[in-house]
């Protein structure tokens, strides 16, 4: 991928992003959207739209580190595709997790369908968060999670590689795995500051 076919990509899915942030898209089968990421480590992300012969994979910042960056994507089915990190948002001081967010341009995987974009409610059920490690699927459920200050807080941990993972409420991207104690404690960024990504690079 060149740097001008990169620089046209970032145009050309700044409006199809904003379109996904209003009207979502189906998947037949969400964890197939789910795919492992390697750069400097590994971690995960989520296929969230595709145009063509595109994709943009959601993921979060500590895994896909700056704009720019070339990562490798191993899906579900056992294809590899290359990406570049297309949008990284500025770190936030006061809360580290809230805006630990990343957008990979990629080649589009065969076969695959992207899952929609959406906002966390308490009220809809059970956030399930998933994610790869060392080529191993792993999830995680929670029923007790809550939203404070821009992020989703649950008692469920997450293990090693699931960072930039999708949490999913009933199927919808609800928020991106950030961190975990490991034990007893985790924390995504939410909705909130998904569609605020998307519709910042629509601008």
């Amino acid at each position: 991928m060149t740097k001008e076919r990169y620089a046209v990509i970032c145009l050309v899915f700044g409006i199809l992003m904003l379109v996904i942030a209003i009207t979502g898209c189906a998947a037949s089968d969400p964890y197939n959207a789910v795919v492992q990421i390697t750069s400097e480590g590994q971690g995960s992300g989520t296929l969230i739209a595709v145009e063509g012969d595109l994709g943009v994979v959601l993921s979060c910042r500590h895994v896909c580190k700056q704009v720019g960056t070339f990562v490798s994507l191993k899906w579900a089915n056992g294809e590899t595709t290359i990406g570049m990190v297309s949008s990284v948002p500025a770190g936030n001081p006061l809360n580290p997790y809230a805006n630990d967010l990343a957008l990979v341009i990629c080649e589009r995987p065969k076969g695959i369908s992207p899952l929609p974009v959406g906002r966390f409610h308490p009220a809809n059920g059970p956030i399930v968060s998933v994610g790869w490690r060392d080529g191993e699927f792993y999830e995680s459920v929670a029923f007790d999670a809550i939203e404070d200050g821009g992020i989703i807080k649950s008692n469920q941990p997450f293990i090693g590689g699931m960072s930039g993972g999708p949490t999913l409420q009933n199927g919808v991207v609800v928020g991106v795995a950030v961190g975990s104690n490991r034990r007893d404690y985790s924390v995504s960024s939410d909705g909130d500051a998904l569609v605020q990504l998307i519709e910042s690079i629509s601008k």
